[in-house]
């Protein structure tokens, strides 16, 4: 597995703010955060709400092109990293139906039990999935990338 020798701060702290706007963006949500749902139209809260919500929305952006600055010199797969995010967001998964079941959100299933450890097999988490194919099948995107010329990189970005 190939390291960054030299840390990359300026970055890694971009990639956290960016993380911070994505949480600001789903507090502002309406099926999450429920902000936007409870401003009134025409108050100066309804304007900064959406205000905040569309630069929060870079976030998203912000990120991925970073993540993806970081895997563009990757030529393996790296399957550990996949496990581990499914580890990750099942361990979280649990956690927080656990907390909802004893403050009486919801009431203990089995079937809500194995919905909230493999969230992706239920239809949740898109991004988590996405970003799982996106690390999987970088290796084969910079191969591919790193075999264009110069004249095809230029029609690859004006084509898409």
């Amino acid at each position: 597995m190939e390291e960054i020798s030299n840390r990359q701060s300026n970055y890694e702290l971009l990639r956290i703010i960016a993380m911070m706007m994505i949480i600001g963006l789903h507090y502002f949500n309406a099926d999450m955060g429920g902000v936007i749902d409870n401003v009134s139209i025409g108050t100066t809260n309804y304007y900064l709400t959406y205000l905040f919500e569309s630069i929060f929305m870079v976030g998203v952006n912000v990120f991925v092109l970073i993540s993806g600055y970081f895997m563009i010199k990757k030529d393996t797969i790296n399957i550990r990293k996949c496990v581990d995010l499914l580890i990750l967001l099942a361990f979280y998964g649990i956690c927080f139906y656990i907390i909802r079941i004893f403050i009486g959100i919801d009431k203990f299933s089995i079937k809500n039990l194995i919905k909230v450890s493999l969230p992706i097999l239920a239809g949740s988490r898109w991004f988590v999935k996405t970003y799982i194919i996106l690390v999987i099948l970088s290796p084969f995107i910079n191969k591919s990338l790193r075999n264009l010329r110069e004249n095809q990189y230029k029609a690859l970005i004006l084509y898409y």
